[in-house]
């Protein structure tokens, strides 16, 4: 079996938690949308990396979950005073069991204002008392040192001030998003509750926000959203799945956090599980439908048609793309078929204007368009993944766009990156990018099913240098043992991405806490915006 180079991580502190493990073989693919915030939980100025590893046992149960964090320093991310945290560890307000799944989903942003980044944690299977997979989140809250349990909060649908109930299967903490929804400098916490059942319409789906205060997150004064109630467009139907994906972002340009919430399980017309995408606006009282937008591929000005089993919207990402001070907005339709290339995937972007969202001008990107590198190939699901963030440091936003079950490489399923670079008119082919594990200077080798770009993040994690590429290979071979996962790194340069310094961790990678089991799958979710 091969053994994978290691690159050792600066150290910098000391190391806090540990624990023990063993998972076993694979979990349903629900999309998280990437970190939508900033997550310098040590206030140092640097952007720190938290991996979620919802397969790692714990104390001998099975698939209990966990998190390593990384830190940013000058020299970019380092095992130094790196932690491993999970439900177990000291302080943490639950008890870890079997099939929590915790980590499942990320978020980071500072929910209670004293200047420190927070991470909020989700694990969907948590049982609620006695219901079944009703869903949990957990906030850590940052500080001088790094994340920290004091204070620590556990969040329901059972919590104080929280609309709706845990019921069996809900999947609460499915998928988070930050966002200051309501401008009073407190980032807000929205939280997907996919599977959520709405009277006859099973799965329908929910999103619940959670409102920052001075003290942290609080049910009070937040809101439980769903389709066709509190004004919203459209009307709940069985396995919608409104909630499976959410990103935030200022797309008006007024000062107010928005909402974007997908149904990609809606059936448009007759076709079915095409997809929807909803945008709320954030007024004082936080996300409004008045004004509220809802999109499909058949929406006028976007450049394609609703298809059965598209599923528009599947992942979410936002920044500012074309530079004129309001974000734009990315939907993936990873499971779009081309001409006899089945779930080759395409996605679609809308660019931010003083109106919101707008379908017109908006732009249809699959890896058959002209100039984005690479070629569309049947089961590629490009757009499974997405970041955005400034790598070149021109001043926009560039847009990474991973197809992770491409064949770009040779091997079946080993998986690639296309960068599509941010410019006055939004993204832009010119100096387009493809990334792999065999792309020069990238650590590793491409091999089959190691899905290189599982999950993405675009943060600053070092000092001087353009924002850096974090890319999940979770289904990464290390040491011969079997999807433990790995995490490549990118560096940003004047002229783009560069394989030059790039790194590669791993839970066996020197002074990071915990060890490689088999099906760790790290990292299945990433949270380093920034």
């Amino acid at each position: 079996m091969r053994r994978i180079h290691r690159l050792l991580f600066v150290v910098v502190l000391s190391s806090l938690v540990a624990l023990s493990h063993a998972p076993s073989d694979t979990i349903a693919q629900v999309r998280a949308g990437p970190g939508d915030a900033s997550s310098d939980f040590d206030g140092d100025g640097y952007s720190d990396l938290a991996l979620g590893v919802p397969r790692e046992n714990v104390e001998g149960l099975h698939d209990v979950g966990a998190i390593n964090v990384l830190y940013g320093a000058a020299a970019g991310l380092t095992s130094g005073g790196n932690q491993l945290w999970h439900e177990d560890a000291a302080g943490v307000p639950e008890v870890g069991e079997p099939s929590d799944l915790w980590g499942f989903s990320l978020a980071a942003a500072d929910f209670d204002g004293d200047g420190y980044d927070d991470l909020a944690v989700g694990a969907p299977f948590e049982d609620v008392g006695p219901v079944s997979n009703g869903g949990a989140v957990t906030i850590l809250f940052g500080s001088s040192v790094g994340l920290s349990s004091e204070g620590a909060q556990l969040w329901t649908q059972d919590s104080d001030g929280v609309s709706g109930a845990s019921d069996a299967g809900d999947q609460f903490g499915s998928a988070m998003a930050a966002g200051d929804l309501n401008a009073d400098g407190l980032a807000d916490l929205v939280v997907g509750v996919h599977r959520e059942d709405l009277a006859a319409a099973r799965n329908a789906g929910a999103v619940v926000i959670l409102t920052g205060v001075s003290g942290g997150l609080s049910g009070e004064g937040g809101a439980r959203w769903t389709q066709g109630r509190r004004g919203i467009e459209d009307s709940p139907e069985r396995g919608d799945g409104f909630g499976t994906s959410i990103t935030s972002a200022d797309f008006d340009g007024d000062g107010f956090g928005d909402l974007v919430v997908a149904a990609p399980s809606e059936d448009v017309s007759a076709e079915a599980d095409a997809g929807l995408v909803h945008v709320l606006y954030g007024s004082p009282s936080g996300p409004s439908s008045e004004g509220d937008d809802a999109f499909t591929q058949g929406s006028r000005g976007m450049g394609d048609v609703a298809e059965a089993g598209d599923e528009f919207g599947g992942t979410l990402a936002a920044g500012d793309l074309n530079g004129d001070g309001r974000a734009d907005l990315v939907a993936g339709a990873f499971l779009e078929d081309f001409p006899h290339l089945g779930d080759a995937g395409a996605i679609n972007v809308l660019m931010g204007t003083t109106a919101g969202v707008a379908p017109a001008g908006s732009s249809f990107w699959d890896q058959d368009t002209m100039g984005v590198p690479g070629t569309a190939g049947a089961a590629d699901a490009f757009g499974k993944a997405l970041a955005i963030g400034d790598v070149d440091g021109d001043g926009y936003a560039d847009l990474a766009v991973a197809a992770r079950y491409d064949d770009e490489a040779g091997p079946d399923a080993s998986g690639a990156v296309d960068v599509l670079y941010g410019s006055p008119a939004g993204p832009s082919t010119a100096g387009a990018q493809l990334w792999t594990q065999d792309s020069t200077g990238v650590l590793g080798a491409a091999e089959e099913r190691d899905h290189f770009g599982s999950v993405l993040s675009i943060a600053h994690h070092g000092a001087g240098d353009p924002a850096q590429l974090a890319v999940g290979v979770h289904f990464e071979e290390v040491d011969g043992i079997a999807l433990a996962g790995a995490l490549n790194v990118l560096r940003g340069s004047d002229s783009g991405l560069t394989g030059s310094a790039s790194q590669l961790g791993t839970q066996d990678s020197p002074g990071v806490l915990e060890e490689v089991d088999d099906n760790d799958f790290l990292p299945f979710a990433l949270a380093g915006a920034g």
